[in-house]
């Protein structure tokens, strides 16, 4: 993705508190590419297509279309991502199924330069999007951080805590590049946030 753009990537199970996090990260001006997954489920919920309860290979597919396509749409210096493909890799796992050639190029042609791993929130709770029970989710929290590894990466944890002490960390890791990048682009490291 080169050394004059830095993407972060965004990460955790079900109920890690990712949306809070991202969207207090867009609040702040960062640009956001969203969770594929979470938005292909709305749109096959709302005009027909597979689910990943009762197709996951064909779902899975039009996540892994659906991220392409946003990572494409979403373009500027800095961005964080709401999961990566490794996220994907996990998800296969979980169901037992190989993952797709395809998705593993995918893996080593999108590089992240920090992933974010958000620990569980002290309570669990169902909705229409988050199926999981409470012991599906843990495995996929485990599930995920070995992908991760598997792929290469060293991930940041990001324990539980209230969100804006989640985002400070978070910018705190980030700051050096933002102070390099900024110097190198001639702009200042706010102006970054939205520059493509």
């Amino acid at each position: 993705m080169g050394d004059a753009r830095k993407n972060y990537g965004i990460t955790g199970g079900p109920c890690a508190g990712k949306t809070a996090v991202t969207e207090g990260l867009r609040k702040d001006g960062f640009i956001i590419v969203p969770e594929a997954a979470r938005l292909v489920k709305r749109r096959n919920r709302r005009f027909g297509g597979p689910q990943p309860e009762k197709n996951f290979e064909d779902f899975e597919e039009d996540v892994l279309d659906a991220q392409t396509r946003l990572d494409i749409k979403h373009r500027s210096v800095v961005r964080f991502h709401d999961r990566t493909f490794c996220d994907n890799i996990a998800y296969y796992n979980f169901n037992h199924i190989t993952a797709p050639q395809f998705l593993m190029e995918m893996i080593d042609r999108y590089r992240f330069d920090k992933i974010f791993y958000l620990s569980q929130l002290n309570f669990y709770t169902q909705d229409k999007y988050r199926l999981e029970t409470k012991e599906e989710a843990d495995m996929l929290q485990k599930l995920i951080r070995e992908s991760y590894y598997s792929h290469g990466y060293d991930i940041i944890e990001i324990p539980f805590l209230p969100v804006c002490d989640r985002i400070q960390i978070i910018k705190g890791h980030i700051q050096g590049d933002l102070e390099i990048l900024s110097s190198t682009l001639g702009c200042t490291a706010q102006k970054l946030k939205g520059l493509k």
